[in-house]
């Protein structure tokens, strides 16, 4: 079975300053940043182990939490399953990112 998994990843903004933290976040997860269709959120995508994207993502939410404008980060699967990455706890998050793709 691959563990790899792709997932996106949905910020409720388009400010750059606040786009380009997360993607440096991201960093090793080599996000790919969609095509600016929309006007007020702006999709990346990252692909990698399932206990990679789950450790990398526990340590956004952590940052998230501590800025007071932080942007609101929804996660979604290959299932197209959303996941508020700020209400998930670890066991949730990585039972989100292991769900059996249809």
């Amino acid at each position: 079975m691959n563990d790899n998994r792709t997932i996106e990843v949905v910020l409720d903004t388009v400010d750059p300053s606040a786009v380009s933290k997360i993607e440096t976040d991201l960093g090793d997860l080599n996000p790919k940043r969609w095509k600016n269709t929309r006007e007020l959120i702006t999709i990346l995508t990252v692909a990698s182990t399932v206990v990679t994207l789950v450790k990398t993502l526990l340590e956004i939410r952590e940052k998230l939490a501590k800025q007071k404008d932080a942007p609101r980060m929804l996660l979604r699967n290959a299932n197209r399953d959303e996941l508020d990455l700020a209400k998930a706890q670890e066991a949730q998050l990585t039972a989100f990112l292991s769900a059996p793709e249809d």
